[in-house]
């Protein structure tokens, strides 16, 4: 192993990060490659319209969470969803069996936002980890018809010989979070953002574009001004790594469980308008947020979250980033 590679190895382990298998046995519990993964992600799809999850290559033992809260494989979307998506972005990572997914899809004669994980293992999936983000949802801003198409660089296939590590990768994700919880501070870190780095939320663009009369700035200058100063952020993971597209999904708490509620930020929508929800308070929020990657510094940014109803914490392991000696 590279000496830096090791030292970095032990940092990670050092940190409570999980060093998974040798090579050779992770590949063939990982026996999944880009192709076989995206089949999967397809099937769950067609299941989930079929209101049918008999239909997936189910381990015996799998999980299945919703917002949050873990049910039944079958229960919540599975008995709502209508149809197929009309959008997704995806991540595949054959190294760990990960997918990551945001996608808009018919459920109730709406349109509803979904971030969905899947864990696939011995071509079984052994973990489902969805977040619903409803197309009539009173608690959060949301404009779901702004979703149209992934950008072209979503879905490039970078050369190998230009591609970050996993690493990197996961080290930039992790920079952007330590910027937010510094920003305001005389301890702030800036995030490794470049100056078009576009950032949506709930399909709502919020960066280099004008909302109203108002221009809003660019991604970085939000932390450079201390706007988010105080906010935590909790349950950190990254469990998605799509190396062929530089591109990385964390799911994330937003604010801090024990602390005090705070009235909701309810965004404007594309005119400058506040979104009609009534005030709401929350003390935390689940965040699914995909990062893309280039050369080390972020270039897009597109984020699902809800506010977590009841403050609950994340019902997955914390902590740990599946690793192997690349």
């Amino acid at each position: 192993m590279h000496p830096f590679r090791f030292l970095t190895a032990m940092l990670l382990a050092a940190a409570g990060i999980c060093l998974a298998l040798p090579a050779a046995a992770q590949s063939a519990h990982f026996a999944c490659d880009r192709a076989c993964l995206a089949k999967i992600a397809d099937s769950y799809f067609a299941a989930l319209a079929a209101h049918d999850p008999s239909k997936l290559p189910l381990a015996p033992n799998v999980k299945y969470t919703e917002t949050g809260v873990v049910k039944k494989l079958g229960q919540g979307l599975w008995t709502t969803a209508a149809g197929l998506p009309r959008y997704r972005l995806n991540l595949y990572d054959p190294e760990t069996g990960g997918i990551g997914i945001h996608a808009v899809l018919p459920e109730r004669g709406i349109e509803t936002m979904v971030s969905l994980r899947l864990k696939v293992e011995n071509k079984l999936i052994t973990e489902v980890e969805a977040m619903v983000i409803a197309g009539d949802s009173p608690i959060v801003g949301h404009q779901p018809e702004d979703l149209t198409q992934p950008p072209r660089s979503w879905a490039r296939t970078i050369p190998v010989s230009e591609r970050n590590s996993r690493f990197e990768i996961l080290a930039a994700a992790d920079a952007y979070f330590r910027g937010f919880e510094t920003n305001g501070t005389p301890q702030y870190i800036a995030a490794p953002l470049l100056p078009e780095t576009d950032r949506r939320e709930n399909g709502i663009l919020y960066t280099n574009t004008r909302i109203g009369s108002s221009v809003v700035g660019t991604a970085r200058s939000g932390f450079d001004a201390g706007n988010f100063k105080g906010m935590q952020v909790r349950d950190r993971r990254y469990p998605v790594v799509d190396m062929e597209t530089g591109a990385v999904m964390s799911l994330v708490r937003f604010g801090d469980p024990m602390g005090k509620l705070s009235p909701a930020s309810l965004p404007m929508d594309r005119n400058g308008k506040p979104q009609k929800a009534p005030d709401v308070l929350v003390g935390a929020a689940f965040v699914s947020e995909i990062f893309l990657v280039s050369q080390g510094k972020i270039a897009d940014i597109n984020a699902f979250w809800i506010p977590s109803e009841g403050n609950l914490p994340t019902p997955w392991p914390t902590g740990t980033v599946p690793t192997r000696d690349w």
